[in-house]
């Protein structure tokens, strides 16, 4: 068993205070009192259903507040004592009592009605199911597209669960160790099926991401914004630092660039970069494409992390119909001419962004 994706999403979850992982903690810890108050439970569910993607898009849930799910939380509280299973090869009857207690939570969503949103029925998914387990009782992965490809279980069954349990005992050891590292990061100890989740998670969302960046014709790009989220501001980064992040992504996505491409590709992003003026872009506010800026217009080794939000004041080049243009951030910010465009134009972005990937 491999342990570099469990310690990359326990790094992840500790490195910024208030991330969204942290609503699985608070949630299954709340299950574990003695004494639940419906209406907390249910909101503890529903934030960490929505941290973990499950009120985006298309989701029914979106349509409906939290209260929506007391009644999944009373099925919950039912089979509270499955929290303390013990996970081994002999222990069928916990498989059983897990399956009686999907049905009952896939039949209450069935027999909702959802006229409002053209729908009279909705079944849950696996993924929605799995994923309030996880979050309660903690005996089962959520199996999300993530988890599915990363353990090569299609569908959520009895087979597939009594697959899951016989890797749970044969890296018992393993498990355990990393149970105590969450618990000593985190105060709370986690289940075996949650780190098993970690564990084929990050198998996963790697697949996913190196799929992503391959089949994406701008994977420069894709990598610099990579980068971009990474880093600080208000710090310097030569060239070669950033050139360097860029050698660790290509190895680990597996993608080559000529190197002439890293200059023409960093400038390009560069917002005082003069020759982007030749390089397609056209509005001086596009935050796909303004990542850097150079603090010193002369010394082209060095950048910074540009946002709108920076007290420094560049030039930004850009070009309409093929001829130069310049304007300072500051001008910009002042403008009121300009400043509706900018905005309207930021907004299409995210439009744009939202529809092709939600």
């Amino acid at each position: 068993m491999q342990t570099k994706h469990i310690d990359d999403f326990l790094e992840v979850q500790s490195s910024v205070q208030n991330h969204r992982y942290n609503s699985w903690n608070y949630c299954y810890d709340y299950f574990g009192q003695e004494n639940i108050d419906k209406d907390i439970a249910s909101l503890h569910l529903a934030f960490y259903l929505a941290s973990w993607g499950m009120y985006r898009g298309s989701s029914f849930l979106l349509q409906r507040d939290y209260k929506f799910l007391t009644p999944v939380v009373e099925i919950i509280l039912k089979y509270k004592e499955l929290r303390d299973v013990e996970i081994t090869k002999e222990n069928q009857d916990f498989v059983k009592k897990l399956f009686v207690l999907v049905t009952e939570i896939r039949d209450y969503f069935f027999k909702q009605k959802f006229s409002d949103i053209n729908k009279e029925q909705r079944e849950a998914s696996d993924t929605l199911i799995t994923k309030i387990i996880l979050g309660t009782l903690g005996i089962t992965p959520a199996y999300d597209r993530y988890f599915v490809q990363g353990s090569s279980f299609k569908s959520f069954d009895e087979n597939s669960m009594k697959e899951i349990i016989k890797f749970a005992v044969e890296n018992e050891k393993i498990i355990k160790d990393y149970q105590q590292k969450f618990y000593l990061k985190f105060d709370i100890l986690p289940p075996i099926m949650k780190i098993i989740d970690m564990y084929f998670w990050g198998f996963g969302k790697d697949f996913f991401d190196v799929r992503k960046i391959k089949n994406n014709k701008k994977t420069f790009r894709y990598i610099l914004k990579e980068i971009y989220n990474e880093i600080e501001f208000n710090r310097e980064y030569s060239e070669k630092e950033i050139f360097d992040r860029v050698n660790e992504k290509t190895a680990k996505y597996n993608v080559e660039f000529q190197k002439v491409t890293y200059t023409l590709q960093l400038h390009k992003h560069t917002v005082n970069a003069t020759n982007r003026v030749h390089l397609g872009i056209k509005n001086p506010i596009d935050d796909t494409r303004n990542f850097f800026y150079f603090p010193n217009e002369n010394n082209k080794k060095v950048v910074k992390k540009f946002s709108v939000n920076i007290t420094d004041n560049p030039t930004i080049y850009f070009s309409v119909n093929g001829e130069k243009k310049s304007v300072k951030l500051y001008d910009i910010k002042r403008n009121s001419a300009i400043k509706p465009t900018v905005e309207n134009y930021a907004n299409k972005l995210w439009d744009d962004y939202y529809s092709r990937n939600f």
